[in-house]
């Protein structure tokens, strides 16, 4: 008998996130969606990491640890 699922993922493989929405990033860094938008509408002079999915924002999530990690040393200066 030939297996019907030989060309699918096993079920139980994790698929790492690599972006978040504005809505989750607000989630993981403890603020509001709306704090999200600032920054996104500001990234230019912040530095904050956005990219856009055709009208979508997504934030890579290797990028945001960078870009809160640079954030926390520029504080403890």
């Amino acid at each position: 008998m030939m297996d019907k699922n030989i060309d699918r993922p096993p079920t139980d493989t994790v698929v790492p996130c690599l972006a978040l929405s504005r809505t989750q990033c607000a989630t993981a860094i403890g603020v509001s969606p709306r704090k999200i938008d600032e920054l996104i509408a500001g990234r230019r002079g912040n530095g904050f990491p956005v990219v856009h999915l055709g009208r979508k924002p997504v934030i890579p999530v290797d990028l945001l640890r960078n870009w809160l990690a640079e954030k926390a040393k520029g504080d403890m200066r």
